[in-house]
């Protein structure tokens, strides 16, 4: 089909070079979604060319059969849609249901096609003629829903995942999905002052709260685990591990797809990245017969990795033992409080907002790690309180709820409790 609107319609230099920020940035995960479809031909279509050509051949009248036209692709294009529209609405497998969109977009394009190019041109003055970017062939709902579901689904199978690399991959897969959904928003088939259409930056995808999810649960595992670990070789292969997971975080806030609010910054310590760094450090160095070359290296690394100045050690006097480090308040812990969000016991999922009490005694800034046993979180876990769902009534009874909490300096606290108690 032939537009004269271009790929990005009439909007703003801004908005474009976000855009295409978005397929840089976001395009290079796992999955190209890029666009294969055929040309589709409504049925309806074919038999109004069948009919009225030899009418204008003939110089004959052909107002009453283009108003039964009219008629009949109008219906043809409504059952289609409708057909794609369901079809969409039960496909369980996430990939199939792009498939189906695209289908949805052929068969979109084919009923602009018949008004723009096709037998319905000669109504262009009808006041019911579509217009690319009004959404009036539902483009616009059914992307919204698509884009929702999916993302959605990609959050619950993260919140489940305990695996870094599992987590991280679904993630990845996220990102990809959420780059096609900017895509196709900013294609130019939806209204520019549509409030639904998403913004680069903005994080309306709901990709910043995941970010900060599979960071703040990821860091916060391995950081329970080095609580416990006593093997020297498996404690070393922990604080690797963490190091990882911190460079991967960062590089991503760092990538420009997000909201810029608390944004975590290196050198200010938001992951806990110099106090797990000069610990790994310390510990290498009693383990040492001979640390110098421990001492120079972990030097170095702190002055160009762009740790907090303010906790790093003295380096000269470390030879020999641990340096103690700057000690502050740990946070405090207490209840944690349910509200029912369901209506009633057979409706389903049942829904429960879980908060916790905690605060900073030195009046800085917490964050929050959420886990359970039963059931799955919805949305961000990094805060307060958190959405707690299952699907089943009568499944988590005996559900066991834990959330731990981190000061700005490294500092933690935890306190698990049954949710029904």
């Amino acid at each position: 089909m032939k537009f004269t609107k271009g790929l990005f319609g009439s909007f703003s230099p801004k908005v474009i070079v976000g855009a295409i920020a978005a397929v840089a940035v976001i395009g290079a995960a796992f999955y190209n979604f890029s666009s294969q479809r055929s040309e589709l031909t409504l049925s309806s279509v074919e038999e109004c060319n069948r009919i009225i050509s030899p009418l204008i051949d003939k110089g004959e009248d052909i107002q009453g059969k283009l108003d039964v036209c009219k008629k009949n692709i109008t219906l043809e294009c409504d059952q289609k849609l409708a057909e794609v529209d369901k079809a969409l609405s039960i496909e369980a497998d996430w990939q199939e249901r792009i498939k189906l969109f695209e289908e949805r977009k052929a068969i979109a394009d084919a009923c602009f096609d018949a008004w723009l190019e096709g037998p319905l041109s000669f109504l262009s003055g009808d006041a019911d003629v579509p217009l690319l970017g009004r959404g009036e062939f539902g483009e616009s709902d059914a992307l919204q829903v698509l884009c929702q579901n999916i993302l959605d689904e990609f959050d619950q199978a993260i919140s489940k995942e305990r695996e870094f690399d599992k987590k991280w991959e679904i993630f990845q897969k996220r990102q990809s999905m959420v780059g096609w959904c900017f895509d196709e928003w900013l294609s130019g088939r939806h209204e520019e002052g549509d409030k639904r259409m998403p913004l680069l930056g903005r994080g309306e995808l709901g990709q910043t709260e995941t970010l900060r999810l599979v960071c703040d649960e990821s860091i916060n595992d391995v950081d329970e685990k080095l609580k416990t670990e006593k093997n020297y070789e498996a404690r070393r292969s922990l604080y690797k591990l963490r190091e990882r997971i911190v460079g991967l975080c960062f590089d991503e806030w760092l990538s420009g797809a997000y909201g810029q609010e608390d944004i975590p910054l290196l050198g200010r310590n938001d992951y806990g990245e110099t106090s797990a760094f000069v610990a790994d450090c310390l510990e290498r160095i009693e383990a040492s017969k001979n640390p110098t070359d421990i001492i120079n290296e972990c030097k170095k690394k702190f002055e160009n990795g762009g740790y907090d100045k303010s906790k790093e050690p003295n380096w000269n006097t470390l030879i020999g033992g641990k340096q103690s480090q700057p000690a502050g308040k740990t946070p405090v812990v207490g209840n944690i409080n349910n509200t029912q969000l369901h209506g009633s016991y057979e409706e389903t999922p049942h829904r429960y907002l879980l908060k916790a009490i905690a605060s900073d005694p030195e009046g800085g800034k917490l964050t929050f790690i959420w886990k359970i046993n039963c059931g799955y979180f919805v949305g961000s876990t990094n805060g307060p309180q958190v959405e707690w769902r299952y699907d089943t009534p009568g499944e988590c009874v005996d559900a066991t709820v834990t959330v731990a909490v981190k000061d700005n300096q490294g500092l933690s606290a935890e306190k698990s409790q049954s949710v029904f108690n």
